[in-house]
């Protein structure tokens, strides 16, 4: 799909005196990741957009509302836009047993909320992509698990396994050059509330990992090859 003149962002608030400030909103079935390319705007200029300006940006398509500013506006009459890393990260819930996440959910918060499992599967590698992920309903069944996306896409890291208020907790480390997931299975290796990481993607084939799972028994590595 692709921008229409005959749907722009709408102007809710506009800078007084100063040449920036101004908020914008944009509802659309493009994904945000198309809505971020390059002149992607062919009018901005002529709405009034300038660099700097705020847009609320809704996919309608996928359900995400994300912040944005205004980062290019061209000599053409073009305007681009870049996703903010403020607050307001949207929130994905785990439906279903699988689930492939996309580029343009970058910054959510990934909750495991599913008792009886599920497989979270990370996007293509892209550099500065990043996931936060949250146990929110204990695991009954089956497993909560965080693929890559193929075979040679790794993970390096740590994540400390550990049981409530018992002594017991152990660091396991994810090696960078065989391991590709991750899976809690409630017991050994994490899946009951509380259990938290983000995982962020530092190169084209490789992603890192920090945090904590919620075990009920002696922790065991929860990486997989």
């Amino acid at each position: 799909m692709a921008y229409a003149i005959t749907n722009p962002p709408r102007l809710i608030s506009q800078g007084v005196g100063a040449s920036t400030g101004s908020l914008w909103h944009y509802t659309d079935g493009d994904a945000l990741a198309t809505v971020l390319g390059a002149d992607y705007f062919s009018d901005g200029f002529d709405l009034g957009m300038k660099v700097n300006d705020t847009m609320v940006v809704t996919d309608e398509t996928n359900t995400i509302v994300s912040l944005c500013i205004v980062s290019v506006v061209t000599t053409d009459g073009a305007s681009t836009i870049q996703k903010s890393e403020g607050p307001g990260a949207a929130l994905i819930s785990g439906t279903g047993a699988t689930l492939t996440l996309t580029a343009a959910q970058s910054g959510a918060n990934v909750l495991f909320d599913r008792a009886a499992g599920i497989i979270f599967d990370l996007p293509a590698p892209v550099v500065g992509l990043k996931f936060r992920f949250i146990v929110t309903v204990d695991l009954t069944a089956a497993a909560y698990q965080v693929d890559t996306d193929a075979a040679t896409t790794f993970i390096v890291g740590s994540l400390v396994g550990a049981i409530e208020a018992a002594a017991t907790d152990e660091t396991h480390f994810a090696d960078g050059t065989t391991h590709i997931g991750l899976s809690m299975n409630a017991t050994t290796t994490g899946g009951l509330i509380g259990g938290i990481f983000d995982v962020e993607c530092i190169s084209a084939t490789l992603w890192t990992i920090t945090g904590n799972t919620s075990c009920t028994a002696t922790p065991a590595t929860p990486f997989t090859t």
